[in-house]
């Protein structure tokens, strides 16, 4: 794992802004690589596990703890049995819903909290597992290491350089009469920038893909 003071001199790098005075900020650049970070996680999420103790009759489980959370894959209920016994997602507005069946449903209540619904009514002291998606965590500090795995850090280096390049555009615009032909090769680079960053994402979620197909024996 790479930490975002790594990130950023990487971009500044690609950038070749590495001298004073710099064209863009440190400012600038983390924020582009959490611009970066929060779209990335639109296409890749981590998935994550976690588990919980239930009280008697809890239902719904509240899931605000789960920071960044995105979906559910997997709901293993009563936890720790042998085989595993993992719930069937169903509508809460099914009438059957509440009948004591093995199933779940996910929705969200008036302040916008994540909550998880079980068909069953929990016993006191039962576990329940989850698999779930959650966005990449945003890196608190200069030393916080990114929850990107290293082999997609180049998504965040185009990102940045895309996002750079279309600032540098929107600056010259603004003034009052640009040079018409720096505003064509500005406005060509940022162009270009977005492509190679659109290819590098298509080519990254084709081998993301590609690596979790099965092949039968």
């Amino acid at each position: 794992m790479t930490t975002r003071q790594q990130v950023n001199e990487l971009c500044r790098r690609r950038l070749g802004d590495q001298r004073a005075p710099y064209a863009f900020t440190d400012l600038q650049i983390n924020q582009w690589i959490h611009d970066a970070i929060a779209e990335y996680s639109q296409f890749f999420p981590r998935t994550l596990w976690a588990e919980f103790t239930l009280s008697a009759g809890q239902n719904p489980l509240d899931l605000s703890s789960l920071i960044g959370f995105q979906t559910i894959l997997r709901v293993e209920y009563p936890g720790g049995v042998q085989p595993p016994s993992f719930l069937r997602r169903v509508l809460r507005s099914q009438t059957t819903f509440f009948n004591g069946c093995s199933v779940y449903d996910l929705d969200r209540d008036e302040q916008g909290r994540w909550q998880l619904h079980l068909g069953l009514t929990p016993q006191g002291g039962e576990r329940l597992g989850l698999t779930y998606q959650a966005d990449h965590l945003y890196p608190a500090s200069d030393e916080t290491h990114l929850t990107i795995p290293d082999r997609h850090l180049e998504l965040i280096l185009l990102f940045v350089r895309m996002a750079a390049l279309q600032e540098q555009l929107a600056q010259l615009g603004a003034q009052s009469l640009p040079a018409p032909s720096l505003l064509s090769v500005r406005a060509l680079n940022a162009a270009r920038a977005r492509q190679e960053y659109l290819e590098a994402l298509d080519k990254a979620r084709r081998a993301e893909g590609e690596s979790v197909l099965v092949t039968g024996w």
